[in-house]
């Protein structure tokens, strides 16, 4: 019901939306979003509705850090493992019994929204892309985190960037689980990503630390 229904903007623009109730909005009700976006807002309905799935990512060998890849959901039906392509408005039948080692058996695109038709641009051979998976409850947990500390501060590039790094810093950003990382990033990338998670925490407690020293010295002026 949720694919049938999402009335997908024919120039549809990226939405930063952190808090995953104006996620949901922005995607599934007001049909904007890269796969990524629709993905993601279409798992805040499913948390709520109590519905199991898992978040899947593909990643261009060489391309993804730059952002490329799709990321689709999966999810059973009659016990059969089906994808949930959001951008596509349509299911991915066809796959085998391991979520973690999709192989081509005999794929099919059936589309499930009018806005979209037959024609298909990602499957098979996406599934020639390293793979990784997020798990239902490490989303559910992100989501809850994000919704409990969220307060708007105007600019939601600026909020997503801020509430990532902190999910991030206290661990509670959702894992990606990769089949074999060896393949996705060498020694000095992943080192590299290290650094850069390194300075995110720094430049994170830095802000925390002058937010509190702010108030503490506004709270002091006023005593006075």
């Amino acid at each position: 019901s949720i694919l049938i229904n999402i009335p997908y903007d024919p120039n549809p623009k990226l939405t930063y939306e952190v808090l995953p109730s104006k996620k949901y909005r922005k995607t599934i009700l007001s049909g904007q979003g890269n796969c990524s976006n629709l993905t993601f807002g279409a798992a805040y309905k499913l948390i709520q509705d109590d519905k199991d799935f898992s978040i899947l990512h593909f990643f261009p060998k060489k391309l993804w850090k730059n952002g490329n890849g799709h990321t689709v959901m999966l999810v059973k039906i009659n016990e059969d493992n089906v994808i949930v392509d959001f951008l596509e408005g349509g299911l991915v039948y066809g796959l085998n019994d391991e979520p973690l080692y999709l192989k081509i058996d005999s794929l099919s695109f059936v589309p499930y929204n009018s806005l979209k038709d037959e024609s298909y641009n990602y499957f098979s051979d996406i599934l020639e892309n390293d793979l990784g998976l997020i798990l239902n409850q490490d989303l559910r947990n992100y989501f809850d985190f994000v919704s409990a500390i969220h307060l708007p501060i105007g600019n939601t590039k600026v909020e997503k960037l801020l509430y990532d790094a902190l999910a991030i810093l206290l661990g509670k950003y959702h894992k990606i689980y990769v089949k074999n990382i060896s393949n996705l990033a060498n020694n000095f990338e992943r080192i590299e990503f290290k650094f850069h998670l390194l300075w995110i925490r720094i430049f994170i407690v830095a802000i925390i630390t002058l937010a509190m020293k702010n108030m503490v010295f506004k709270a002091l002026k006023i005593n006075k």
